[in-house]
């Protein structure tokens, strides 16, 4: 019969760490609780003096997140399961610094969670039902700085769709390359089909594969598995020793491991080939504005204003080194302004998705960018201009254009 005494600091927060992926299937009820399992601590391993240690697991079936934390005084092993947001609320709801009591009831079908004041009785479900996902042998890994981790899948990951037709869009793309003698690089590539997200950097580390494996040197994360390592980065962002350390990723045939200050996170991996970005890529431009990215997005998001809601157009029009941003409604409702930019090409005028382009200034922080297209391309490439003692993005967004 489980039982343990834990202080709600040390409780909560690496509960909160992984409890955003918990299920939301009703069907599957078991899949909206955390897994508590105490076990034996292994002295060598991330938690010190703590003669037992306790894993707290949370999925949905296709990522897993899980937290372990030192227990101390008295404490019985075993193995429950409790619906987690409603455990989340309770524990954030007590005094701080409090001491938690949880027993497991004899029937092992609740758990009775007290401290001196307070007293919940909480129904669990059986440990064994619990679905965890099966952590095959890695293929290879790839190491890389946690900062630039962070700032590649931040810069990136607004393109995932919501809902797609096409599978492998449903997620971020990470690509191994190599085409710089033996260093490997790599790129992840985000898209809706409309737009296109190319972020590069270099791996800390080259990346060595298995003299026998014939596998894809790329993996496509699903989206929530994005969001939820965007979310555990962030939150250690503040710390400069974090942001400077190497996380190392774990690629399989099927799934996908890594350690993020101590929370594990496994993850299904989408089985699919994500299409070529490279090749909507505009090249050999003839067409390249300048300007500032600021006032730009700032003009934007005012002239966007009067967008038709059916396609959310405004159109750019650009004689010498003026740009003329309009867009119009149904309601034959005009908004119109001008900006100046440094412009090498021909006065052409075409049409763009506003929420597009505010969405590529908002997740840029440049002071200048580059638009850059061709006479008869369909898509506008977008990079940032580094200026005095700013760092070179390797950054690259693709717009398709509209026909009004």
């Amino acid at each position: 019969m489980m039982k343990f005494r834990i202080q709600r600091e040390n409780f909560i927060k690496p509960l909160e760490q992984i409890s955003g992926s918990v299920g939301t299937n009703q069907k599957e009820p078991i899949t909206q609780n955390v897994l508590m399992k105490i076990v034996p601590n292994d002295p060598t391993g991330s938690i010190k003096d703590a003669e037992y240690k306790m894993f707290m697991i949370c999925t949905d079936t296709e990522i897993e997140l899980v937290s372990e934390v030192g227990l101390f005084g008295e404490v019985e092993q075993g193995a429950i399961t409790v619906e987690a947001k409603k455990l989340v609320t309770i524990i954030k709801s007590l005094p701080e610094g409090c001491f938690i009591y949880i027993e497991e009831a004899p029937d092992k079908k609740s758990i009775t969670l007290s401290t001196e004041r307070n007293k919940f009785s909480l129904s669990t479900l059986p440990a064994e039902q619990f679905p965890e996902i099966e952590i095959l042998a890695s293929s290879y890994s790839l190491k890389i700085k946690a900062s630039t981790l962070l700032e590649m899948m931040k810069t990136t990951s607004f393109a995932i769709p919501q809902e797609n037709y096409r599978v492998a869009l449903k997620g971020m793309c990470f690509n191994i390359r190599q085409d710089r003698g033996s260093k490997r690089d790599l790129d992840i590539y985000t898209s809706d089909a409309h737009r296109a997200n190319i972020q590069r950097a270099e791996l800390e580390e080259d990346c060595v594969f298995p003299e026998d494996f014939s596998g894809r040197c790329s993996f496509i994360l699903p989206k929530k598995t994005v969001s939820e390592v965007i979310r555990l980065l962030n939150e250690f962002s503040k710390d400069k020793a974090f942001l400077d350390s190497v996380i190392e990723l774990f690629i399989g045939r099927t799934c996908f491991r890594t350690e993020i200050n101590g929370v594990t996170v496994i993850s299904c991996l989408i089985d699919s080939d994500y299409p070529n970005i490279l090749m909507i890529v505009p090249n050999n431009c003839n067409r390249v504005l300048t300007l500032d990215r600021e006032s730009f997005k700032n003009s934007l998001e005012r002239v966007k204003i009067l967008c038709n809601t059916l396609n959310n157009a405004v159109e750019l029009i650009v004689v010498n080194s003026t740009i003329t941003i309009k867009a119009k409604n149904s309601l034959h409702e005009e908004a119109v302004e001008h900006i100046i930019a440094e412009y090498e090409g021909d006065d052409f005028s075409l049409a763009y998705k506003a929420d597009y382009l505010i969405d590529i200034c908002k997740n840029m922080t440049a002071k200048k960018i580059k638009i850059s297209m061709t006479t008869n391309s369909n898509s506008a490439k977008v990079e940032a201009v580094a200026g005095e003692g700013e760092p070179v993005s390797q950054a690259c967004y693709v717009v398709s254009r509209i026909v009004l």
